[in-house]
């Protein structure tokens, strides 16, 4: 088993479809407790990576949406580029039309453990990762999760 544990894995495990790994992780009635139970020890035995922000995502809740801007190597900062403005004017119009909030940080993984570190610690129901053409064979592992990203101007 890889080092991070999905879905698909926790359902192999404990004999049952993902969906009902989804449903069983996210307190559904339509999966009975014992089910439950069972896949949530298996899920805590295997370290599974818990995202506490899917069930308000799933319940019609808001929403947070982050965006993660590269830190710049050289001195102007991508932040204070007015086309960087408006693209990020039209992200928070249409977050804000969705009824999501947005989180904006300003820094470059350096490795896969820093993005995995990111995309688990993060407030983020799902990231969109501006300018970031150096990290593309990593962005391609992570696509292999069951993060939810996007990569804009890789």
């Amino acid at each position: 088993m890889s080092s991070r544990t999905r879905l698909e894995d926790l359902a192999s495990i404990a004999g049952v479809s993902i969906a009902t790994v989804s449903r069983a992780l996210n307190n559904s009635p339509a999966v009975n407790d014992e089910t439950k139970r069972r896949v949530w020890k298996i899920a805590r035995e295997h370290n599974y990576h818990f995202r506490p922000s899917m069930p308000a995502l799933l319940s019609g809740a808001s929403a947070t949406i982050a965006i993660v801007i590269p830190t710049p190597s050289a001195r102007q900062s991508r932040v204070s580029d007015p086309f960087f403005q408006e693209l990020i004017g039209g992200i928070a119009e249409a977050a804000r039309a969705s009824d999501c909030d947005l989180l904006i940080s300003h820094l470059a993984p350096e490795s896969q453990d820093d993005l995995d570190s990111l995309m688990t610690a993060n407030r983020a129901d799902g990231v969109i990762f501006f300018g970031q053409n150096l990290l593309h064979d990593r962005f391609n592992r992570l696509a292999e999760t069951e993060n939810r990203f996007v990569v804009w101007g890789a």
